[in-house]
């Protein structure tokens, strides 16, 4: 009798210090759901500060002799055109403002900034679009992950199988149309 008894308490003491484990991790998940959403509103804002930085190129034409003075007009301008394309030299003169230097480290941006363009232009246009560059940034933002490299060498890997088949298909497409042609002759 005194096991059962024994046995009930230790299944009590169990059953209350579960209990205030899963409040305790209940509470600090929604501990960590905030710090995420904080942590997501200051990357937002972080983000339309650079943003801005980049339409205050477009806006003032950087080729002035006071290139820091139009940087600085930006902090109060607002987004103006959200169909801009910022070319290669725009990019590379507005990241070397020590202020826009500030919001890439703040945003955990690579610090080989002066490959990055090439980095975010994903269409090989020669200029970003405004979804380019919002985009490609929060993409490389932080450190890689062996996850990154695996998923590029996975999409690589599926380009090449898709353009081997292509190249197979145009292949047969020549053969059939070499001896359609022959027979015709």
């Amino acid at each position: 009798s005194k096991i059962f008894v024994s046995f009930g308490l230790f299944n009590l003491i169990m059953a209350i210090y579960i209990e205030n484990t899963l409040h305790d991790a209940k509470v600090e998940g929604n501990g960590d759901l905030l710090a995420q959403r904080r942590e997501s509103i200051r990357i937002a804002r972080q983000t339309k500060r650079l943003l801005k930085k980049f339409c205050a190129a477009q806006k003032y034409d950087l080729e002035e002799d006071d290139d820091e003075t139009n940087l600085r007009r930006a902090s109060l301008s607002e987004i103006q055109d959200i169909n801009m394309h910022i070319s290669k030299d725009d990019f590379l003169l507005v990241i070397q403002d020590a202020e826009v230097q500030a919001i890439m480290d703040d945003l955990e941006l690579p610090p080989e900034r002066a490959s990055l363009f090439d980095v975010l232009d994903a269409d090989g246009s020669g200029y970003l679009e405004v979804t380019e560059l919002i985009h490609g940034m929060l993409q490389v933002r932080g450190e890689a992950r062996k996850s990154d490299a695996v998923a590029t060498l996975l999409g690589v890997k599926a380009a090449m199988d898709l353009l081997r088949s292509q190249a197979y298909t145009l292949r047969e497409i020549q053969e059939s149309l070499k001896r359609k042609s022959s027979c015709n002759s």
